[in-house]
């Protein structure tokens, strides 16, 4: 992730991936709400750069509501995740 940052930017696409990939297995790995802040802000950078409808930005928001799932903010989660379906 990191090697990406430095030789694309913070929104390229594949720095976005990389990114979504490693908060993701934080969150699992009983590290979810610090990998929820990281998420949040990444899906606005996503979102931002690729548009709030590419599938990239809306993976991001998913995983933001997984991690908050795993964070025990079951409201939140339902609520990011119902607004990657509409």
């Amino acid at each position: 992730y990191e090697a990406r940052r430095r030789a694309y930017g913070p929104a390229h696409p594949a720095t976005v991936q990389g990114a979504n990939n490693l908060w993701l297995w934080r969150a699992g790995g009983g590290r979810a709400g610090e990998a929820a802040a990281a998420l949040r802000e990444l899906a606005a950078t996503a979102a931002a750069a690729l548009g709030p409808d590419h599938s990239l930005a809306l993976t991001v928001r998913h995983n933001l509501g997984h991690a908050l799932l795993l964070a025990g903010d079951l409201a939140a989660a339902e609520a990011e995740t119902r607004a990657c379906l509409t």
